[in-house]
């Protein structure tokens, strides 16, 4: 198995994954910016929607993250495409915490 096959299963364990993290973990600032509470809970990771990152430590080995496909599985968006950034009305208000 090569490098590239090691990290696309990676990333399809990732996507696997996503539903792993709670919708209430996450805070979302605006249409660009959604944050998402680390697995320690001491600290929050930004994902931006729109270039589809994370500033987590492991987002850059792969170009995807546990966050990011998180804020996929609640938000819209995917691999291959780009989260809608259109936040679902009934999402709950998490700027009071």
């Amino acid at each position: 198995m090569d490098g590239f096959d090691l990290a696309e299963e990676r990333k399809k364990g990732i996507l696997t994954r996503a539903p792993e993290i709670p919708r209430d973990c996450m805070k979302v600032i605006n249409q660009e910016r959604i944050l998402v509470r680390s697995s320690n809970q001491e600290q929050f990771y930004s994902v931006n929607t729109v270039l589809n990152e994370c500033d987590c430590k492991d987002f850059p080995r792969i170009g995807l993250c546990k966050h990011l496909a998180a804020v996929w599985h609640y938000f819209g968006g995917g691999k291959h495409s780009a989260p809608t950034a259109q936040l679902h009305p009934t999402a709950p208000d998490l700027h009071h915490t």
